[in-house]
């Protein structure tokens, strides 16, 4: 979705320089862009950062029939505090009819959205460093329940894995 932090992950993943990382106010994506890694030459890894889903005159069918064939897995970005998911439902209910095979990872971006005013820093001991075992019960009751919702919407999904993300220093 738009400013979800979709390619503050591949930037952060691949550590490609020219991946511009939006303001927080405007989208910064502008078109699909691939990213290998560890380098062109020999890449172990593809990542395609599309545009957001939702964003203004923009239509995912067209990425999505680009890169079909050639993709393996579905990293699907959104941000903790984000409860409108419809239309990343919608989108994912057709690519999952299209490939049922594709595993599906949902990260749960913006985690210090959630945190209580009174947090200036991350909760230590961090409680999402063992992803299996996310310890939500440790943060702020506001971001639990988050975390908590947010993944039932994704109930007729198969996503294999939810994982909460935060860049913020």
């Amino acid at each position: 979705k738009v400013q979800s932090g979709k390619t503050s992950i591949v930037r952060a993943l691949t550590g490609a320089e020219r991946a511009q990382i939006g303001d927080g106010f405007r989208p910064c994506t502008r078109w699909a862009a691939r990213y290998e890694f560890p380098n062109p030459d020999f890449p172990l890894a593809v990542f395609l950062d599309t545009r957001g889903l939702g964003e203004a005159s923009y239509n995912p069918q067209e990425d999505l029939a680009a890169f079909r064939d050639e993709a393996q897995m579905l990293v699907v970005v959104v941000k903790a505090m984000d409860m409108a998911l419809e239309r990343i439902i919608t989108a994912l209910e057709q690519i999952v009819r299209a490939k049922r095979n594709w595993p599906i990872i949902v990260v749960q971006t913006t985690l210090h959205e959630g945190y209580p005013p009174s947090f200036r820093d991350h909760p230590f001991p961090y409680p999402f460093t063992n992803h299996a075992n996310a310890n939500i019960d440790s943060i702020s009751e506001d971001l639990s329940r988050a975390l908590a919702f947010q993944r039932t919407l994704f109930a007729a999904i198969p996503v294999r894995r939810f994982v909460p993300v935060d860049f913020t220093l």
